[in-house]
């Protein structure tokens, strides 16, 4: 085995000793279970907030989706309806 497996295998055991404790203190002791419902409320606050976080986002994607679209639009109608010395001019300068 290489130093390095080696020590990715002693940090995995590391954490998994640290995760296991945690959780044992969590579930396993008074105190960590007077921990768990002071934090709990905290913990489904910060769930919900990240929710409606994400649907605002969702519909400002949509918003913008609607935005460009429209501009889009309005462009092409404006495109459509200059004259012809503007769309020959347009063709030359290469735009």
């Amino acid at each position: 085995m290489h130093v390095g497996d080696r020590r990715n295998v002693a940090g995995a055991a590391l954490a998994g000793a640290l995760v296991g404790g945690l959780i044992g203190y969590l579930y396993l002791t008074r105190d960590g279970r007077e921990l768990r419902a002071s934090v709990e409320p905290t913990l489904d606050q910060l769930v919900t907030e990240i929710h409606r976080m994400r649907v605002a986002l969702g519909k400002l994607r949509t918003a913008v989706a609607e935005g460009r679209q429209s501009l889009d639009e309005a462009v092409g109608r404006a495109e459509r309806a200059a004259p012809e010395w503007v769309k020959t001019h347009r063709a030359n300068a290469g735009y």
